[in-house]
């Protein structure tokens, strides 16, 4: 297929949609264009990456954002508190943050 034969192919296929699948279907082509600009025109047939390998580290980390909003919302509304503000410069700077989280046990991390 050609690229103006895939261009057509686009065209009759968006006409179709609605206004949020328009939407998903504009943030995908952004990450696209994200993909082009760092790694150069896509070549499925020349590119080497193992996409079922990456596929699965995707979805895997996707899958712990996802439950570490979930547990982040859960103390949230256990403590009755606003989370905490972003770290200032200083502190990202000297690797300092305290934060005030009533009858918080200590993490690995954050001890």
């Amino acid at each position: 297929m050609t690229r103006s034969q895939a261009h057509a192919n686009c065209l009759v296929v968006l006409a179709q949609l609605g206004t949020d699948e328009l939407r998903v279907i504009a943030e995908l082509a952004k990450r696209l264009e994200m993909g082009q600009r760092r790694y150069g025109l896509l070549d499925l047939l020349r590119d080497a990456r193992d996409y079922l390998r990456e596929r699965n580290e995707e979805v895997l980390d996707a899958s712990i954002y996802a439950a570490c909003e979930i547990v982040r919302a859960d103390l949230i509304a256990a403590a009755d508190t606003a989370p905490a503000p972003p770290p200032s410069s200083d502190e990202l700077e000297n690797g300092t943050r305290v934060l005030d989280v009533p009858d918080a046990e200590p993490t690995e991390r954050g001890q």
